[in-house]
């Protein structure tokens, strides 16, 4: 729950049923003249005032004045959730920057490029001038399999989103 703000709210008019009197709810108000339950202040009588929220009785608005309340939850942790995977991705991309710079990228690079023997394992007719990664689950210990070497237009068609040199 979100800490008490002031709000806007409806104390309904009194009413009668069945020949009781009943005090008139206290209802919060959205954008406009209608509460969050749905009633408009129009039909439903009563004064408008600045209030907290815990002064709403209408079991209606509280549920909804709730569900914004998780709404608004979800949002924020759903924000901080894209953040942490940025920040990772950030982290793993420095990473692998920093990797293909090691000699033990430069040996799986040499090694890719031996088994192809000077030609492209996409098109095979190209000489490569890339190693590609199929997957990167054992990025910075892989497997030679998960490495192919590819032409400059291969490896273009596969990574479309980048100019690649």
């Amino acid at each position: 729950m979100t800490a008490s703000k002031s709000l806007r709210l409806l104390r309904a008019a009194p009413y009668v049923f069945n020949g009781c009197s009943h005090p008139g709810k206290m209802h919060a108000i959205r954008e406009g003249e209608r509460t969050f339950c749905g009633n408009e202040y129009q039909y439903t009588g009563g004064e408008i005032l600045k209030g907290e929220r815990g002064e709403v009785t209408c079991k209606l608005c509280i549920r909804s004045l709730d569900s914004q309340d998780r709404t608004e939850q979800w949002r924020a942790e759903c924000m901080q959730r894209a953040t942490e995977r940025e920040q990772d991705e950030r982290k793993w991309w420095e990473w692998y920057s920093a990797y293909l710079a090691t000699p033990e990228w430069a040996k799986r690079r040499y090694l890719a490029f031996q088994r192809a023997q000077g030609i492209c394992e996409g098109c095979r007719s190209a000489v490569p001038v890339h190693v590609h990664h199929l997957n990167y689950e054992h990025a910075g210990d892989e497997l030679l399999y998960e490495l192919v070497a590819l032409c400059r237009e291969c490896h273009q068609r596969v990574h479309p989103e980048k100019a690649l040199t």
